[in-house]
């Protein structure tokens, strides 16, 4: 982190239902994951510690059977944690798989069906061009693209030309 800048407190704000002293080592392995996701960056050992108040050994245990499982990494100076390969691909598979992912594909069949051409939906993720979904036209012929959570290099392709114009230039 360069001079200057500070750390936001990390919070968990409770969700209607939860109960603030859950004692389920599942619920607090979820509450874990939750504070990293939800903070978009690295978290510390002592930031998560602060947010989820588990107990350091609990912390630590917890943190290193997510880093075994790939379900987060530490940062290269090993500080810090960050979400991993294998939690992001779940993230991605729940996108995918929810009600929303149904009505995501409804509006892509409208705009597919209003101006007849193909269309995806895909998000940048540390510097890979991600499919969501994506929706063919109807022309026989196609350019074939491999189903929803391939990683492709965002300068070979349209859409991730189209994001990386919209992105702040520091990033």
């Amino acid at each position: 982190m360069s001079k200057g800048m500070t750390r936001r407190a990390l919070s968990l704000p409770l969700e209607t239902g939860e109960v603030a002293s859950e004692t389920s080592s599942t619920l607090k392995a979820f509450r874990v994951l939750e504070v990293l996701v939800r903070a978009r960056r690295a978290v510390t050992l002592s930031e998560l510690m602060q947010a989820t108040e588990l107990p350091k050994p609990t912390l630590h245990r917890t943190l290193a059977r997510f880093e075994e499982a790939g379900f987060l990494s530490r940062e290269p100076g090993g500080r810090a944690y960050v979400i991993g390969e294998r939690l992001s691909r779940f993230a991605l598979d729940v996108l995918r798989s929810d009600s929303a992912a149904a009505e995501r594909r409804l509006i892509l069949q409208r705009v597919v069906g209003e101006i007849t051409e193909t269309c995806n939906l895909a998000v940048l993720k540390k510097g890979a061009l991600i499919y969501l979904d994506r929706v063919e036209a109807p022309w026989p012929l196609r350019l074939h693209v491999p189903e929803g959570g391939v990683a492709l290099p965002p300068h070979c392709c349209a859409s991730g030309k189209l994001l990386l114009a919209h992105l702040a230039a520091a990033e």
